[in-house]
């Protein structure tokens, strides 16, 4: 279950974050901003 909980916790993380960044910034943001995110 710590396998478990060490790859869940930085995707729960990561998805909060964009949640986050959503919430403020309603706007597209452009790619190059943030790399890390699939281009959709």
């Amino acid at each position: 279950m710590r396998i478990l909980k060490a790859l869940l916790l930085p995707f729960l993380l990561i998805l909060t974050l964009i949640g986050v960044d959503r919430l403020h910034a309603p706007r597209p943001v452009p790619p190059q901003v943030l790399p890390l995110t699939p281009g959709r």
